[in-house]
């Protein structure tokens, strides 16, 4: 017999997460991750962390149980199935918990990268829970010209040059797929952790263009996963964030980023 907050994440949550995922008829999350909560109390109590919200109290209160036993679990499991989606249920319950903003994404930025940490030192997922691994597909970019233009009059590109072409031609593939639902995962999670540490820092310490181009990754998000109930709002977030940061000189691109995540 399932308790009143399984019935929901079996009912609802389990839905959320399938939009976020490739697993768009939500098997993982309705059969394998339950079947994985059964045997690891983690799992559980990152289940009904997800599945708690909007009660914040106690989603927090399981958030901080699950991860506690995570850490621990860490030292001593070698099912990285279970490790794995307990990490993708901490992500979930960061995008519906987390103030929407950039310092907010900053840390579900840190919750997306320690999924590769894990992946790294235990291996990749079996099972089903190996296609949510699967290889970003080719598609047809959206070109960011005025980005490369600013690109070509920033002073910190002279430093960051390379770095900064990659995270345009990033967010180039993004917009791209980003309004096809297969590809929310792409966008909500992905891109993320493929994401240069060195840019990502630039974003954190204020630089006008990484910020600039944060603000396009936040219109893919919003794009991308304004209508699900973990990521909505978020998308806007962000933009509004760096809207508050970056001065008039870059208003061409603050205007069309603004436009895009209006209500």
């Amino acid at each position: 017999m399932f308790s009143p907050l399984m019935m929901k994440y079996m009912e609802s949550t389990c839905s959320s997460l399938g939009e976020l995922t490739r697993d768009l008829n939500t098997d993982v999350w309705k059969t394998t991750v339950p079947e994985l909560a059964s045997d690891h109390r983690f799992v559980r109590h990152g289940i009904l962390a997800a599945a708690s919200l909007p009660d914040r109290t106690l989603a927090l209160e399981h958030h901080n149980i699950g991860l506690s036993m995570f850490i621990e679990a860490l030292n001593s499991s070698n099912n990285v199935d279970a490790l794995f989606a307990h990490q993708c249920m901490m992500l979930v319950f960061s995008y519906g918990y987390l103030e929407k903003n950039l310092s907010g994404f900053r840390d579900v930025v840190i919750i997306i990268r320690g999924t590769s940490v894990v992946i790294q030192e235990k291996g990749e997922p079996k099972g089903k829970l190996s296609a949510l691994m699967k290889d970003n597909p080719e598609a047809t970019s959206v070109g960011m010209q005025i980005l490369t233009d600013k690109l070509l009059g920033s002073i910190s590109a002279m430093v960051y040059h390379d770095l900064y072409v990659d995270a345009i031609k990033r967010l180039e593939y993004s917009l791209g797929v980003a309004k096809d639902p297969q590809y929310r995962q792409i966008i909500a999670n992905n891109v993320w952790f493929e994401l240069p540490n060195e840019f990502l820092n630039l974003v954190w310490l204020g630089e006008p263009l990484a910020l600039a181009i944060m603000a396009g990754f936040g219109v893919a998000l919003h794009w991308s996963c304004n209508d699900n109930a973990f990521t909505k709002g978020w998308g806007k977030g962000i933009v509004e964030s760096v809207g508050k940061v970056l001065g008039p000189e870059w208003d061409d691109i603050m205007i069309w980023a603004m436009t895009e995540v209006a209500d």
